[in-house]
């Protein structure tokens, strides 16, 4: 087995905007745009995207701010640590690489999970594909340390 731990954090910066949270945005924001252009005109359907977009924005800042989500990651031999601290609570998690039954990632939005042998499903956040690509080769490697590629 390798000894060589893997840690990240999540968010690494003060705001965040996800990417997923971002295309729901934009789509919302094509439909308000369109619904206010229809009843409106051009400019009204302009002003209501900009005021539904700085509202969103400021809302999103306030929440970060007041609830300071912070998620700390730790890959070792044997385990994976999540770590989730809110402004009030800490909860942390170690599960053991035997007990994961199945993973999923996403490179696009940063995101997945692991879903464990009695069935509790724990949500990972990345902060860029490349932290997405090097934790799924630790999993894989993690996972299935007997399997070793085959010299001809």
């Amino acid at each position: 087995m390798v000894n060589n731990n893997l840690s990240w954090k999540f968010p690494n910066k003060e705001f965040l905007l996800l990417k997923i949270e971002t295309v729901f945005i934009a789509i919302l924001s094509l439909f308000i745009f369109i619904i206010a252009w229809s009843n409106y005109g051009l400019l009204w359907a302009i002003i209501a995207i900009l005021i539904f977009l700085i509202l969103y924005l400021i809302i999103s800042y306030l929440v970060q701010r007041y609830r300071k989500i912070e998620e700390h990651y730790s890959l070792t031999a044997t385990h994976l640590h999540i770590k989730r601290k809110t402004k009030n609570k800490i909860k942390k998690v170690k599960i053991a690489w035997n007990n994961i039954k199945h993973h999923r990632l996403d490179k696009f939005f940063h995101g997945g999970y692991v879903l464990t042998h009695d069935k509790k499903k724990h949500p990972l956040f990345f902060n860029s594909r490349k932290e997405v690509e090097t934790f799924e080769k630790s999993v894989k490697r993690y996972l299935n340390p007997k399997k070793k590629s085959k010299k001809r």
